[in-house]
């Protein structure tokens, strides 16, 4: 055959590459577009790592079905809030990360709604919940958040829903990890002979590059990791088939004892965790100054990993990898931070225990976000304790 012969094959080889991709990409764009949450309802942010973009309708899907939804003016999905408080309207403020935000539920079924719904029937007065989370927050973006915004709506409560599974190791972290591995910036606190000191995002030249699902662009990630965050962020098929490679190559359960999420359960402190929970006690007593000075009252809301909800699942985690289980307790993480509020006077409640009964049904299957029962769990749960803790009785 002549290399003339060779080249046309090779060059219609080549074609037919091209076009193979191109049509596989266009394909799983329309797929995404159809099945798949907004990829751009999250902007960049210098302060917070990420946050909501403002007036965007968008769809979520889950093993359960899709949820339609808008964010309002101030990126939340609720209906329009306004920072002043109407008149005799008292108002909580729920500050989170995923669980709390919900999108994978309707609007209806998230606690929030439902705690907004039943406080107002029975106090008979208006109370408005509104639900500041947001997707992949942790502890140090919530008092960031609450500094830098949050404080504007002039709450009468702040309920913030600290979830066990990363508000505590999280604080270590420079990023965090959003599907194919790839790392995002986020701000962390370090502590200076017993002082938060805050490390912000690296900023480069030009600003923060808007990244999958709003995030900053990762530091640090060297001309491979640079060329596989931007085939990460433009090609829906690289994305495909590195979240498909990493759901394939990673182990049946998923995070071992020697994970930071995993090791907080540990009864004896590593360097790493005795660190963590400085840190977090550190930011508990920053965020109830900070509403105190506001004329406000912080509450917190102890969250279970699910492994620590699912007695099952918590024990073949244990049984899997041979541990002692005198060493390691499920709700030793949530008893530490329930300590942490009782030094500080801070009123909490331990969310355990209802989650506990309601086993996996609580939770949905391959996300392992809160179900519409979950939801209704944690509302049943919390309606009583702010009756309690706070709320005007009825008129």
């Amino acid at each position: 055959m002549s290399a003339r012969s060779w080249r046309a094959r090779l060059a219609l080889l080549a074609a037919g590459t091209i076009v193979a991709l191109a049509l596989a990409e266009g394909a799983l764009r329309i797929r995404d577009a159809l099945l798949e949450a907004d990829p751009r309802h999250f902007v960049a942010d210098e302060t917070l790592g990420w946050r909501p973009v403002p007036n965007v309708a968008f769809h979520y899907t889950t093993s359960i079905g899709t949820v339609e939804d808008r964010q309002n003016s101030h990126g939340m999905n609720e209906p329009e809030r306004t920072f002043e408080k109407p008149p005799e309207t008292f108002r909580i403020l729920v500050i989170g990360d995923s669980f709390t935000q919900a999108l994978e539920v309707r609007y209806e079924d998230r606690f929030t709604t439902k705690l907004e719904t039943e406080l107002r029937r029975q106090t008979g007065r208006t109370v408005e919940v509104i639900n500041a989370g947001v997707q992949g927050y942790q502890f140090d973006q919530y008092v960031l958040y609450y500094e830098n915004g949050g404080r504007r709506f002039r709450p009468d409560l702040v309920l913030v829903m600290a979830y066990i599974g990363n508000d505590v190791t999280g604080l270590l972290q420079t990023g965090t990890t959003e599907g194919g591995g790839i790392a995002q910036d986020k701000p962390r606190f370090h502590l200076e002979n017993g002082r938060l000191v805050l490390d912000p995002i690296l900023v480069p030249e030009g600003g923060l590059e808007t990244g999958p699902w709003g995030r900053a662009a990762p530091r640090g990630q060297g001309a491979l990791g640079t060329v596989k965050y931007w085939l990460y962020t433009t090609s829906a098929l690289y994305r495909h088939l590195a979240d498909s490679w990493y759901r394939l190559t990673r182990p049946e359960v998923e995070l071992g004892p020697e994970h930071l999420e995993r090791v907080i359960f540990r009864t004896s402190d590593t360097a790493a965790t005795a660190e963590a929970w400085s840190i977090m006690e550190a930011l508990v007593g920053r965020l109830r100054d900070d509403i105190a000075a506001d004329g406000s009252r912080l509450l917190i809301a102890v969250q279970p990993e699910e492994l620590a909800s699912d007695i099952g699942e918590w024990q073949a985690f244990i049984h899997t990898y041979g541990l002692d289980p005198q060493a390691w307790d499920r709700g030793w993480p949530d008893r530490r931070l329930l300590a942490i509020c009782g030094r500080w006077t801070v009123e909490c409640r331990d969310l355990l225990g209802g989650l506990e009964q309601a086993g996996r049904a609580a939770y949905i299957p391959e996300d392992g976000h809160y179900s519409p029962l979950g939801h209704q769990v944690v509302a049943d749960a919390l309606l009583p304790w702010l009756r309690v803790v706070g709320l005007p009785g009825p008129r």
